[in-house]
């Protein structure tokens, strides 16, 4: 399965486990309905709504937002058959007492289910607390359409024909299950998605479905009158129940696989960080070139298109200047440079290679290239700069400004180099005038002076 399935799956059955032994039918999918809390506004006050029934224990689907929801139930609850309930209600919260980690109940009228319920041992207590109810009295169905008739006959004519017996058949219903079409507006929002998705070139996400409810929100009120009409539509037959525990286990192993949920930043972070290993791996299997003379051969070569140096993976084609370039200029020998980028994730280093057209010789040629380098040691910090000479004689004009070179103004430019503190340089320039051909007897005290100074700085 490719990963973009995986993250757009939007079916999870949970696994029943223990709790297929209720045999509740289709009432079982409350345990995927959620409670949704919306506040009333400045009164402090809020309503309680069920969610509709999705594919997961405690509502939504894979992928909803929030993690998952954090239940009291699970596949390995235990379940106890606590026999016949007498007295209605009370006879329910008797039977949560003896169980005070129960958190859900089923009610059997002749062994088969006909309704059940999340409700805590807390929430069962109160008068106006609310859980979760689903119900099926279709075994009842006959006799209440007859009790409903004998109603009907019985009452007025202006009942029959404006109030309550105005239906033929009885308004009370069978089962809790209801459907209901998607909004107009999640339709439209979703048709926006996929349009933008479309022109992103990615797959559309699939239109909303009609939701399902299995259950409702009831009040303990409502719970209450309910049992009561079940006794006595159950006419002396007993009324059984079973409890579902706490899934102790259960919830530590949710809380944990909560707690250690990968979030979206995460996930983010991480193909990122995969796209840079992968782009490095790429660039180790680039060619690779040990000085900067040949990293200018070839960037000559077009099929080329990375090369590794200095630690580094380089563009072979040139991304900037330094600034307009003047074909007047160029011709009367003012220098200018080109750039190479590197194409290391998260550099934005470049080599600066300088160019300077010789009107003596007619020939447009580089002296100079400048870049960084990465240090050996991958925990040391900073880059260390490097200045590479391919033409001594251009390279020592520029610095020094000259048309022409002697042996005082090369001198003298380096000693004012070691005065004004720039050791360094005054070592770049010295080895430049040598590879140039220009080694003077001078050059060997101006060494010890610059060692002087790299031992002061």
């Amino acid at each position: 399965m490719l990963v973009s399935e995986l993250l757009y799956e939007e079916t999870l059955f949970e696994k029943l486990g223990n709790l297929r032994s209720l045999n509740v039918g289709s009432m079982i999918n409350i345990l995927k309905q959620s409670q949704i809390r919306r506040s009333r506004g400045r009164s402090r006050q809020y309503d309680v709504e069920v969610g509709p029934t999705g594919t997961r224990f405690g509502g939504g689907t894979r992928g909803d937002y929030g993690g998952k929801p954090q239940v009291a139930w699970g596949d390995t609850s235990k379940i106890v058959d606590v026999g016949v309930i007498k007295g209605g209600i009370g006879g329910l919260r008797k039977a949560y007492k003896a169980h005070d980690d129960a958190v859900a109940f089923a009610l059997y009228v002749n062994d088969k289910a006909v309704c059940f319920g999340i409700f805590g041992q807390e929430t069962l207590g109160g008068s106006s607390r609310a859980g979760i109810f689903a119900w099926d009295l279709s075994q009842f169905k006959d006799k209440i359409e007859k009790e409903y008739s004998e109603k009907r006959a019985a009452a007025s004519e202006w009942d029959r024909k404006h109030g309550y017996f105005q239906s033929e058949k009885p308004t009370t219903k069978i089962s809790s299950y209801n459907e209901k079409e998607p909004e107009g507006y999640e339709i439209r929002s979703r048709e926006y998605d996929n349009e933008r998705r479309a022109e992103r070139g990615e797959p559309p996400l699939p239109m909303p479905k009609k939701k399902i409810y299995h259950g409702k929100i009831y009040d303990t009120a409502s719970l209450k009158s309910f049992i009561e009409e079940l006794i006595r539509l159950a006419d002396g037959s007993p009324i059984t129940c079973k409890l579902v525990l706490g899934n102790q286990e259960g919830a530590a192993k949710r809380s944990k696989r909560y707690h250690n949920r990968i979030s979206g930043d995460e996930i983010y972070s991480g193909l990122e960080a995969l796209k840079v290993r992968l782009t490095k791996y790429k660039i180790s299997k680039k060619p690779t070139v040990n000085n900067i003379e040949d990293f200018i051969k070839t960037t000559l070569n077009r099929d080329v298109k990375v090369i590794q140096f200095g630690g580094r993976g380089w563009k072979t084609t040139p991304e900037a200047t330094s600034g307009l370039l003047n074909p007047l200029t160029i011709l009367n020998g003012q220098p200018f440079s080109i750039s190479y980028g590197t194409v290391d994730p998260g550099a934005y280093d470049s080599i600066h290679v300088y160019y300077k057209f010789n009107k003596d010789t007619g020939i447009l040629q580089p002296f100079k290239a400048t870049w960084d380098e990465k240090k050996k040691d991958p925990n040391a910090y900073g880059k260390i700069s490097k200045v590479g000479v391919l033409n001594p004689d251009e390279y020592l004009k520029d610095e020094l400004k000259v048309n022409k070179l002697d042996k005082d103004s090369i001198i003298k430019a380096i000693l004012t180099k070691v005065k004004d503190h720039y050791p360094a340089k005054a070592r770049e320039m010295l080895n430049a005038a040598r590879k140039g051909g220009y080694d003077y007897p001078e050059f060997v005290a101006i060494e010890k002076s610059i060692g002087k100074e790299d031992e002061e700085d």
